[in-house]
């Protein structure tokens, strides 16, 4: 980093405009791979997901596509070692280390998502780079990851449960995880779905539909046959009364989405 701040007209840089970007580089790469060299687990995840978001800010300030790059690598080591070697949690809900760590994840791409809509590129960049895309793929890691959370957190509640070997108790569980799944996808729907009304985001409400389509597919294919007659009227019901919710919703037009879309065209 001394290097990189060296007058370009001096000696030691002898007037090669590279010279600054490539210890910009070097010293990025040291910092990433210093990361997991002293730490593991959890904190080797929070640590390039922490590193990715500061790059992003960065690039914004000095208005660098160097440092984009490199903030957009950090946040996928991130993400990809909190979904692939993040250690398992303990059985107790919710206050464990894995959530923690989702959580950090989650707001990592909420600080993004929010640096990118409130940021502008002077030059048409690459557009995987580009802050409107950026900041719609850190919109849907957001959910993403949320969806991903609670149900690591509801398969460890019902699944790590000791059962003392009873095959029956066991397929209870199985069936409880199966519909707290089905209540988990169509709560968030809900959820996600109000959100989009409020903020009269289109991309929050398709997100929304999708994400209800598949809890639809669900409640029907797996649903309907494993679970209970008990769990399978409630969650039937419950479905029921999401689908209704949202065709009174756009049926009445409360929002005056239609005027919208109208005055848009």
């Amino acid at each position: 980093l001394l290097l990189m701040r060296l007058p370009e007209a001096g000696p030691l840089h002898a007037g090669v405009r590279v010279l600054p970007p490539l210890h910009l580089t070097m010293a990025i790469v040291f910092l990433t791979i210093a990361i997991p060299l002293k730490t593991q687990g959890r904190w080797m995840t929070i640590g390039w997901l922490v590193e990715g978001a500061v790059l992003l800010w960065l690039s914004r300030r000095v208005q660098s596509m160097l440092l984009r790059a490199f903030g957009l690598i950090c946040t996928v080591l991130g993400l990809g070692a909190l979904l692939i070697v993040n250690p398992a949690a303990v059985t107790r809900p919710i206050l464990n280390g894995r959530f923690g760590t989702y959580c950090v994840a989650i707001a990592a791409c909420v600080f993004i998502a929010w640096l990118a809509r409130n940021s502008h590129d002077e030059q048409e960049p690459n557009p995987l780079m580009h802050w409107p895309n950026l900041a719609a793929v850190a919109v849907l890691a957001v959910n993403a990851l949320i969806l991903i959370a609670f149900s690591w957190e509801i398969h460890s509640y019902w699944w790590l449960l000791r059962w003392n070997g009873d095959d029956n108790l066991m397929r209870d569980y199985w069936m409880y995880a199966e519909f707290s799944y089905s209540a988990l996808f169509m709560l968030y729907g809900g959820v996600l779905l109000t959100t989009g009304f409020i903020k009269r985001s289109a991309f929050l409400r398709w997100q929304a539909l999708i994400l209800i389509a598949a809890t639809i597919a669900k409640v029907f294919l797996v649903d309907m046959s494993e679970l209970g007659s008990g769990l399978r009227i409630v969650s039937f019901i419950g479905l029921g009364v999401l689908l209704l919710s949202v065709s009174f919703v756009y049926q009445r037009d409360w929002l005056n989405l239609r005027g919208q879309k109208e005055r848009n065209s």
